[in-house]
């Protein structure tokens, strides 16, 4: 008898043990999203899926480039809106672009007002001495980054590119309404998806921030469903080393072990913000068709100043047919 109440307990504490491994790992699908984004050719959609924009990330052989697909009811059209290519730096202007400053300007984008009140909340806190937090991602654009807004509801019937030299990034003779300091951060991927790009090199980072750790994973009722998901955490520092505030990250997953919504919160001075709710569309290594190629445009030089720019008379450097 006592032979086998050590054997139950063995079995017991196996089982226990047992199940905390399960609840500690990762969904299987988490390792290959990371593997994928660290080979450094990948192709990452995000946004509402139906009708509207949503945004894209494409990179392959050093070639990066993001952009907005607008879906309407006979397809999906794709806008490049920046890229990098052999150091050089490209901006487009185009109906998607225009139409992502006009979602900005009124306040449509859900994104882009929680990272507004979440940055509020972290700049005037007296955790960080209101130092001003970095983003990291393409969740806040600045309105007229793309170059404007048109009126009376006309947009640009052709894509128009601006190109630098990216030697020239840091020239104090450039158009400062270009925000081309900013145009890194265009590059990058979601904030969100830190927790598979931490050192991806075009993510930004937040003051203090550290790399997101996995924690658990568990249930989380979504949309009146019971998904699995993984959680994370990343700790936020000041300069003493004491921590000040905490990003959590929700993973979920659908049916079919497919990541498809990240949400992300900050806790801070006993609050929690909403940072960003993140909706995937795809995380893949295949590229869809022509997805990286420079696109059909007319490319100008950028405003640094000199008398053709003062005249407002763009240089054309090169015509894409």
């Amino acid at each position: 008898m006592k032979w086998n109440n050590k054997w139950l307990a063995g079995a017991l504490s196996l089982q226990i043990l047992l199940g905390s491994s399960i609840a500690f790992a990762e969904q299987p699908a988490a390792e290959k999203y990371r593997s994928i984004i660290q080979s450094g050719n990948f192709y990452v959609e995000y946004g509402p899926k139906g009708w509207g924009l949503r945004d894209y990330v494409v990179a392959q052989n050093g070639v990066r480039m993001s952009g907005l697909k607008l879906e309407k009811m006979f397809g999906t059209t794709g806008y490049p809106a920046v890229r990098y290519e052999n150091g050089k730096y490209y901006k487009f202007v185009n109906k998607g672009t225009v139409k992502r400053d006009e979602e900005i300007a009124n306040k449509e984008w859900k994104s882009y007002q929680n990272y507004e009140s979440y940055q509020d909340a972290v700049v005037v806190s007296d955790t960080y001495n209101n130092a001003i937090v970095r983003t990291g991602g393409m969740r806040s654009f600045d309105v007229g980054f793309f170059g404007g807004i048109s009126g009376g509801g006309e947009y640009p019937k052709k894509t128009t590119g601006v190109v630098l030299e990216e030697s020239n990034l840091n020239n104090p003779y450039l158009n400062p309404d270009a925000h081309w300091e900013k145009v890194r951060a265009r590059l990058s991927l979601p904030a969100a998806l830190k927790i598979f790009a931490y050192n991806d090199p075009y993510m930004g980072h937040e003051y203090g921030e550290n790399e997101p750790v996995f924690t658990e994973s568990g249930q989380v009722e979504d949309n009146g469903k019971q998904r699995i998901c993984d959680k994370y955490t990343s700790v936020l520092k000041d300069n003493k080393g004491n921590v000040k505030a905490e990003m959590l990250y929700t993973a979920i997953y659908d049916e079919k072990g497919n990541l498809y919504k990240i949400n992300k919160v900050c806790k801070i001075n006993g609050k929690v913000l909403p940072v960003d709710e993140l909706e995937i569309v795809t995380i893949t290594d295949v590229l869809p068709e022509k997805a990286i190629d420079m696109p059909k445009s007319k490319i100008y030089a950028a405003d640094t100043g000199t008398i053709t720019d003062l005249l407002k008379n763009p240089t054309l450097v090169e015509e894409i047919k």
